[in-house]
């Protein structure tokens, strides 16, 4: 199956023009990928549209549910964030998230081989290295520097780095985006591309501006800060309406805890435009909305996704 657009309701931003990686400008047409499926690899994956039938239904489900956290637990979730992500790598090691290859395809990285072989990259949530190594492995000479609130995270990816002889390209240590003291000084202006892959949307959004603070810093002026996270009316965020626990599991709006402790936001494209241009210290290059079911192969249950993904260029 061949590109087609994906249809976006008022409920989302519509694309938006810009320039390239930060390097040499590319065509506005090369800058993204309208949501596609390559149907022979992924023959149980398709488009599908958030049509107004869909948004009414979600938002019963999401106004109709009786799903608050008690505040005793929502400062407890607040304080326990890194020791619960410890927890998480802790018991899943590397086996849970799989390594994002798409990265390279789906921000245009290879159109610029030349220079993207050079660049450094700062990962702002490293986890266990399901971004950094596949663009350490797709660019040979390519340098990096990683940092995750979880102690177990890092530990695994300092492994994995010398088992692949990466540990000199790449240096990883404890670091938490919440931490108004973040030593991003020994970072400043040193990264081409920043990642923020489905990390921000662990954060509670008390947080956001001191995020946005450090990618900032760690850019060079026209540096890309790549991003993808969870969007609104996704799978997960109506499961958490239709599965809460006694207690409940809506720490505010669109932002949950799941049982682990661990915690998700569920974005808008409007919300997050509004967030990374605040100031004017980032414009947006793009910014798309992918929706795709996913159907169980052996099951048959439809599984209906929904991610935000963008890049944004430091000013």
């Amino acid at each position: 199956m061949g590109e087609r657009p994906l249809k976006i309701y008022s409920h989302f931003f519509p694309f938006a023009p810009g320039s390239s990686l930060g390097f040499a400008p590319i065509p506005v047409h090369n800058m993204h990928k309208i949501p596609s499926v390559d149907t022979e690899k992924h023959p149980n994956v398709s488009i599908y549209e958030i049509d107004d039938e869909f948004v009414k239904e979600a938002d019963k489900i999401i106004s109709t549910s009786n799903n608050s956290v008690p505040e005793f637990w929502r400062k407890r979730y607040e304080a326990d964030n890194a020791k619960n992500w410890d927890t998480f790598y802790k018991h899943n090691q590397a086996n849970f998230f799989k390594d994002r290859h798409y990265i390279v395809e789906e921000f245009g990285l290879r159109a610029h081989a030349g220079q993207a072989d050079s660049i450094h990259v700062v990962d702002l949530g490293c986890g266990v290295g399901n971004a950094i190594l596949p663009l350490l492995q797709e660019f040979p000479n390519a340098t990096a520097r990683g940092f995750d609130c979880a102690a177990s995270a890092i530990d695994i990816l300092k492994d994995k780095l010398i088992a692949d002889g990466m540990q000199e390209r790449c240096k990883v240590s404890t670091g938490d985006l919440t931490d108004k003291n973040f030593p991003y000084q020994e970072m400043q202006n040193t990264g081409d591309l920043a990642l923020l892959f489905f990390v921000q949307s662990a954060i509670d959004p008390a947080h956001y501006e001191n995020i946005q603070e450090i990618a900032w810093q760690v850019l060079k002026p026209g540096g890309s800060l790549l991003f993808r996270d969870y969007g609104l009316y996704d799978m997960a965020q109506l499961r958490f309406e239709t599965s809460a626990s006694r207690q409940g599991n809506r720490i505010s709006d669109n932002f949950y805890v799941r049982g682990d402790g661990t915690r998700a936001k569920f974005f808008t494209e409007i919300e997050l435009k509004s967030i990374w241009e605040k100031d004017g210290r980032f414009r947006t290059d793009h910014i798309v909305t992918h929706a795709k079911k996913i159907v169980n192969r052996k099951t048959g249950v439809e599984m209906k996704r929904v991610w935000i993904q963008a890049k944004w260029i430091k000013n």
